[in-house]
């Protein structure tokens, strides 16, 4: 009875070690999935994903007004040196892929089909060619006009655990979008990052035929771009100020949202805003990339001699839904009443600039909401400046001061012209 038992004993045990072995095969099975959601090893469909980065509503130059056809944009207002091999107008980084988040879910949004990401090198890769991205997506689950959410350039498992469309919308703070480099490159945060810019687009899924399908995708800028074109003076020849100078000698934004979604609207509706005032001295809301520092590279302006000046530079800045704390543009320079020549001692101003709004008008340059900012727009601004500007960025100045054009192109150009007057 003893061997009999015995036996019976490691005839079990047995059963019970092959049973581990394939539990243990089925679980490391399930961990090689990418972010959680579907396996690689369980294999049977395959999606493959076309994504376009470029514009495909962008206006014809001859579309844009006749005073800007010729604005070259330069580089980001914080580097005022294009990099080396570039000229101006060479913003070709930041349609620049480095990472992709791709979410499959049902066409109702509630079931996740997968989530994988891809990087140029990584285990799942992406391929290249212009404007054009390529990835294949496989999975054992897809289905005709399932859903395709695409996020470019997200932090890396952002999106891990997400169980519908709805949950993919996650955000991402200002330092991450803003000032985040390429894979390789030294973070600055100082300095906005031109090659690692967010996008997002979605699509659904196109059945050629069974076990084939296919999806295109046009991503879209999550950040917004605001352009300073020219500032101009132009001074009544009979009034107080018919002898002023105008010296520019800073630009930096103010109300810049905290974060961003990964959404269409991009806008996270945050009251959390940065760069209030400009103030360094202020750190609890101060972002230094937000500005560009006071410089003495631009022209003192005045009637009779240089009346405007090509500034030609740029910020990147987030989706801003918020009217009660639009974002603006402030132009700090130092202003002569009287012709003395610009010094020490000659007082500073400010010039306050709404973006998406000028004063007199009822729309808004970009077709949306006036005052609010939004992604894949370049605000493209130049400004004309009439009389004296308040004594601190924060202080109100009548709007009909200083004229705003604003055209959007580029991302999706909005031209707006200021006067300040």
């Amino acid at each position: 009875m003893k061997i009999k038992s015995l036996k019976q004993f490691n005839f079990k045990l047995q059963a019970l070690l092959l049973c581990g072995i394939c539990s243990g095969g089925i679980l490391s099975s399930c961990s090689s999935e990418d972010i959680g959601n579907k396996t690689n090893s369980e294999v049977g469909k395959q999606l493959v994903l076309t994504i376009n980065t470029a514009n495909p509503n962008g206006p014809q130059a001859s579309a844009l007004p006749n005073t800007l056809k010729n604005v070259k944009i330069g580089s980001r207002a914080t580097n005022l040196t294009p990099t080396a091999g570039e000229t101006p107008g060479d913003d070709k980084n930041e349609n620049q892929i480095n990472r992709l988040t791709v979410g499959v879910f049902s066409s109702d949004g509630n079931t996740v089909r997968t989530i994988q990401e891809y990087t140029k090198d990584g285990a799942n890769k992406f391929t290249q060619s212009g404007t054009t991205t390529t990835a294949t997506v496989t999975t054992t689950s897809l289905a005709k006009d399932d859903k395709v959410l695409v996020a470019v350039n997200a932090p890396a498992k952002l999106f891990a655990g997400v169980q519908n469309a709805t949950a993919f919308a996650k955000a991402t703070t200002i330092d991450e979008v803003l000032t985040t480099p390429a894979p390789g490159e030294t973070a600055d945060n100082t300095k906005e990052a031109t090659d690692n810019i967010p996008m997002y687009g979605e699509s659904t899924i196109a059945q050629a035929e069974e076990g084939s399908y296919s999806s295109t995708v046009h991503a879209q800028h999550q950040v917004a771009k605001i352009t300073v074109a020219t500032v101009s003076v132009d001074f009544d020849p009979n009034g107080p100020y018919k002898d002023a100078i105008f010296q520019p000698i800073a630009f930096f934004l103010t109300n810049v949202p905290d974060n961003l979604n990964f959404t269409t609207t991009a806008a996270t509706g945050s009251s959390t805003v940065w760069q209030q005032g400009g103030d360094a001295s202020v750190t609890a809301t101060y972002k230094a990339y937000l500005g560009t520092g006071d410089l003495t590279t631009y022209a003192a302006l005045k009637i009779g001699g240089t009346t405007s000046d090509a500034i030609n530079k740029f910020f990147y800045t987030m989706p801003n839904s918020v009217v009660a704390n639009n974002t603006k543009l402030v132009i700090k320079g130092k202003f002569s009443a009287d012709g003395s020549a610009i010094g020490e001692a000659t007082p500073v101003v400010y010039y306050p600039v709404n973006i998406n709004w000028v004063y007199g008008e009822g729309a808004a340059p970009d077709g949306g909401t006036a005052k609010t900012v939004s992604p894949n727009k370049n605000y493209v601004c130049s400004v004309t400046i009439k009389t004296k500007g308040a004594d601190s960025s924060t202080q109100s100045i009548d709007p009909s001061a200083a004229s705003l054009t604003v055209t959007v192109k580029g991302f999706d150009e909005a031209d707006q012209t200021t006067i300040f007057e």
